[in-house]
């Protein structure tokens, strides 16, 4: 086969793009910002995934962490990201401290431009997508990327210039679905973004393998009888049952087949049984898993909790912890006055301008800290770690705290380590829960679902 000039340049592109993946910062591939757990909303009482995802998005930003997204994460409406590039403090962040996210898809077919290509995947992916309604946000992105497609690269100045904005055919198309206006113009400023040639190469990369099935993964999982108990391998046969049964081959892999059978009615809407929300989430973290191997094999990946399947530990990939745990009360004492106020403070308050202020006076902590996780043992990242917060927290005064908050942080060093959800590194942000949690964690009165630093890079799993 007989490459063409414009493929020999994107290969050449996806070469020196390759040979500069290494960052000082320790990766995470943020399975929280799947749209797919904003069903936790329906069955957890006065849980808010949006909210989850934005605390742990500055969380992350406080701490020096690079988040590496998926072409399906950057435009997903259900998350934060598209209306997070509508803040013009956001982006400012974004520009100083260009390491904390990156996004990394297989190219858009057809576009000369690597960058260009990546950062319009997910737009292509929804263009792809078949028997979309009329009025919904895949056709506004649809009919959005036609235009930004066809000139092979990112006009800012013709979408997004307060000259041209409203004119041509962009601008009628965020006239046309006015509901998603400020999703679909967040998508611009991301395209944008990622797209800009001024990026650090490591802003945005091409995926490191083909990408996988999450019906594989779980028959694999299933094969490997030291890997999955008795419940959980039920669960796994249960699913591969009803793709086999019910759902067409040509749509075997996909998850959102499988969604229309476990889940009925309006998204968001469905009565979801306990048994069906579990298997679900079963194929959702499978799903994410894969991705996760695709895009980001080094980066973290979602904490197996409880009754989770433990893919991950099955996969070799390190784990950026996010479950379900029992929060302890604050000790009243042991702390200092620094680490108590860090703690007593909810990042959900605070703006763009306060995170880049804050990340900009602590960045010789931040750094020593990635540097810790990756290479020192638990005291060494503990003791980083309580260094850190300390010095967040000089920014903090004045700043309202709640000392009996909803939102409870906890930092320790000396913990039980063997019920595997109190690392020595932890910082979590756990939710108090007045009602029961779905299916096998009605005895757990907390839920946490926020990233937390623990077990990172050095320690594969």
């Amino acid at each position: 086969m007989r490459l063409r000039s414009w493929q020999i340049s994107m290969w050449q592109q996806w070469i020196e793009i390759s040979l500069l993946r290494l960052t000082t910062s320790v990766r995470y591939y943020a399975e929280w910002l799947d749209g797919e757990y904003v069903l936790l909303n329906q069955v957890i009482q006065g849980y808010t995934h949006s909210s989850v995802m934005q605390r742990a998005i500055k969380l992350h930003a406080l701490f020096g962490s690079t988040i590496v997204l998926s072409d399906v994460q950057m435009l997903d409406s259900k998350t934060p990201i598209p209306t997070l590039f509508l803040d013009r403090s956001f982006r400012t962040f974004l520009n100083k401290k260009q390491n904390f996210l990156a996004l990394v898809a297989d190219p858009a077919r057809g576009a000369k431009d690597l960058r260009f290509a990546i950062a319009m995947k997910g737009i292509e992916r929804l263009t792809d997508q078949a028997n979309k309604p009329e009025d919904s946000y895949e056709m506004a992105v649809t009919q959005l990327g036609e235009p930004v497609f066809a000139p092979g690269s990112f006009d800012a100045d013709r979408y997004l210039s307060p000259k041209h904005r409203g004119k041509g055919h962009v601008a009628r198309v965020i006239r046309r679905f006015s509901k998603y206006r400020r999703e679909l113009t967040g998508l611009l400023y991301a395209v944008d973004y990622f797209s800009s040639g001024a990026r650090p190469q490591d802003t945005t990369m091409p995926s490191v393998g083909p990408p996988g099935r999450y019906d594989t993964l779980l028959l694999a999982a299933r094969n490997n009888q030291n890997l999955v108990s008795e419940t959980q391998a039920k669960r796994i046969d249960e699913i591969l049952r009803i793709q086999q049964d019910e759902i067409p081959e040509s749509q075997h892999g996909r998850r959102a087949a499988i969604r229309k059978v476990l889940g009925t009615g309006q998204w968001q809407l469905e009565n979801w049984a306990d048994e069906k929300l579990r298997l679900y989430l079963d194929v959702v973290h499978a799903w994410n898993c894969t991705i996760n191997q695709t895009i980001a094999p080094e980066a973290g990946t979602l904490y197996e909790a409880g009754d989770d399947l433990p893919l991950s530990r099955f996969e070799r990939s390190v784990t950026d912890k996010i479950g379900l745990f029992r929060a302890r009360p604050m000790p009243s004492t042991g702390l200092s006055d620094r680490i108590r106020r860090f703690l007593s403070w909810d990042p959900l308050h605070a703006d763009w301008k306060l995170i880049d202020k804050i990340v900009h006076g602590t960045q010789d902590s931040a750094e020593k800290l990635q540097a810790i996780l990756k290479t020192g043992n638990a005291d060494d990242r503990a003791d980083a770690l309580s260094t850190h917060a300390s010095n967040i927290a000089d920014y903090l005064t004045g700043f309202p705290t709640e000392e009996t908050s909803k939102w409870v942080w906890w930092i320790a060093k000396n913990v039980d380590l063997a019920s595997d959800a109190f690392p020595s590194e932890l910082v979590d942000l756990a939710e108090v829960v007045t009602e029961k949690l779905p299916y096998a964690y009605a005895a757990i009165h907390r839920k946490l679902i926020v990233n937390t630093l623990m077990r990172t890079g050095s320690q594969i799993l």
